[in-house]
């Protein structure tokens, strides 16, 4: 794939484990044949919510740890 105009032999390439993420946009091979035709089905998405999932799973972790913590703590406190 060539993403620069101005120098057609800077190439990317992208493979089915392998997007390319330019902009913030993610450009992922789905299918590619050679035969009966050189083709490839691309998918080009942008998900910008990404960011506030990752943060949310995050949050989520920590508390469910602090939560963790606080109750091993308690159960703790009682047998002693």
């Amino acid at each position: 794939l060539v993403t620069d105009l101005q120098n057609p032999a800077r190439r990317v390439v992208i493979a089915p484990n392998q997007p390319w993420f330019s902009g913030g946009y993610g450009v992922y091979i789905k299918q590619a044949e050679e035969y009966p035709l050189r083709r490839a089905l691309l998918e080009v998405h942008r998900e910008p919510g990404a960011g506030m999932a990752l943060a949310g799973a995050l949050l989520f972790s920590v508390g469910n740890i602090v939560l963790l913590a606080v109750r091993s703590k308690t159960l703790e406190n009682r047998l002693t």
